[in-house]
Parts: structure tokens; sequence; C-alpha cells
């Protein structure tokens, strides 16, 4: 039996980035923001992110969660979290063998599955819909997880492994860098809320 849900609700998944910023202002005429969810893996660049997401939803009047998720921090090697290794330099318009190198330098092993998965289950439990994410065109060329093919995989997986039909939606997920700067400046957003 399926529990019933608002399918005028959303979670976000909510780094203080460019690309989920602009999901969420993009998602946001259309539904509730009701809870951001931004995710400390020991990431470089976590206190920025947590305090820059707090910022965005608050403007939104949403609520915000800090997930700690340090195993995951413990059992990779990326230069995300590693201090000791230098994060490569990119360029995502090249998907060539420097552009895979770079990417496994930083690959995070399953990092949208779990944190998908996880706003999933608050999205079930608090009976929201939809769950958010900022992913882009240009990054889904060397990160998998960041495609189109990859939404339509987890929502068939969210379908199975939920009573509920929470669904995964991205907005930017078929826009540029270029694009979602552009969507940036014409939704008048404000820069200083983002993190750089």
């Amino acid at each position: 039996m399926r529990h019933r849900l608002s399918g005028n609700d959303f979670v976000a998944l909510l780094s203080g980035g460019l690309d989920s910023y602009v999901a969420v202002k993009m998602a946001a005429p259309k539904m509730k923001f009701r809870l951001a969810i931004t995710f400390d893996y020991g990431q470089r660049a976590a206190k920025k992110e947590i305090d820059t997401a707090a910022r965005i939803a608050s403007e939104f009047k949403a609520e915000h969660k800090i997930i700690e998720i340090g195993w995951m921090r413990d059992e990779t090697r990326t230069a995300l979290v590693d201090l000791q290794k230098k994060i490569p330099a990119t360029d995502a318009m090249r998907v060539d063998a420097k552009a895979a190198k770079n990417a496994a330098a930083v690959w995070v092993p399953n990092r949208n599955g779990v944190f998908i998965s996880i706003a999933a289950a608050f999205a079930e439990a608090r009976g929201i819909g939809s769950v958010i994410t900022g992913f882009n065109a240009e990054e889904a060329k060397t990160f998998p997880d960041n495609s189109e093919k990859f939404i339509k995989a987890s929502n068939l997986a969210l379908s199975m492994s939920r009573m509920s039909g929470v669904r995964l939606l991205s907005p930017t997920s078929k826009m540029t860098k270029t694009e979602i700067a552009n969507n940036f400046c014409d939704l008048k957003l404000d820069p200083e809320k983002l993190w750089c």
C-alpha cells in the first residue's frame, strides 16, 4: 500500500553552489521547498557548503538539516577529503583521458546514490513528493551519477524501495554551466549567497 504524498513540495540536496541554488529556485514557483539537506562527509568545502546552504534555505523558509556521514570520508581516498592530495584543474568541455583521470581523483563512491537514498527516506517519512538535485549536463559527461540516465535509474529504484512515489527531479540536468549561470542572472539570485 502506498502512502499519500504531496506532489507540491520537495526536499532539496543543497550544497550552496550555483547548480543546487538554481535548481531550487527553478522548482520553488511550482512546489513548496520544505527541507534542505546538506551532507558533511569530510569534504574540504564542508563548512562553506553548510553555511551557504543554511542561508539559501532561510531565504525560502525551508528547514535545513546537516547530515554527517563520516564513514564516507573514512572509506574514500578522494582528493575532496584527503588534504594531502591536490584537486586537479578541470575543463568541463573536454571529455578525454585527462578528464577521466581528473574525475577519478575526486570520485566519491556512490556519493549521489547515498545522498538521494537518504533524502528520499526523509521525503517519504514527511509525506513530501520530490527530491530536487542540481545536476548539470557538463558534469554528466564524466560523472555518470549526474546524468539523465542516472535520474531515470534512480527513479526506477525509488519506485521499488519506497512505499510511496517519491521521485527524483533535477531542473538543471540538461543545462550547461553557462546556461545555469545565465539562469542565475535571469532569476536575479543573490551571488552573496553562493560560495566559490
